[in-house]
């Protein structure tokens, strides 16, 4: 997977960053939806929820923060949308 630096975005206001990374590559949506299933809780990512249809939605949750992952194909690419957005306002 690459990332798509023009559709990838990190923003900060004081103690809050929320961040959007944008992935393309040739694998198949299937072992891309694996690969976060089985690897983002050795990371520390609790999941939370998910939903599959012509694309899918996978939610985890840290101390902290919340990673949503939109996954999605067309005929040559497999895309993931990855969200990080902090689950409470630092004060």
């Amino acid at each position: 997977m690459t990332l798509q630096t023009a559709a990838s975005h990190v923003y900060q206001s004081g103690q809050n960053k929320v961040g959007l990374q944008v992935f393309r590559g040739r694998v198949e949506l299937a072992s891309l939806i694996k690969f976060f299933q089985l690897g983002l809780p050795h990371h520390g990512w609790t999941p939370k929820g998910e939903c599959h249809h012509y694309q899918s939605l996978l939610i985890f949750e840290k101390a902290d923060k919340t990673c949503i992952i939109e996954l999605y194909s067309d005929l040559f690419s497999a895309y993931a949308k990855i969200w990080v957005i902090p689950t409470h306002a630092a004060p």
